[in-house]
């Protein structure tokens, strides 16, 4: 789940996506991120590597895209 597209909302929903890869380490670097001036929108994109173990070699990657959406005081 953690990388097949699905929607995860909150803290809780993404530790579950991630807890069956407990030995991946996932590593996210934005190119670009871009706050909306209407909306409390962010847009995110970069790349990303999953790692077998922290120094382990690259075993996955790609590119991401990803859209945030400020809800209440959280944040």
């Amino acid at each position: 789940m953690s990388s097949r597209g699905g929607v995860l909302r909150g803290k809780e929903a993404y530790r579950q996506a991630f807890a069956g890869d407990s030995g991946m380490i996932y590593v996210r670097t934005p190119e670009r991120v871009e706050a909306s001036s209407a909306w409390p929108l962010v847009w995110e994109e970069g790349t990303w590597v999953g790692r077998q173990g922290a120094n382990g070699p690259a075993v996955l990657g790609g590119r991401y895209a990803a859209q945030w959406h400020h809800i209440g005081g959280a944040g």
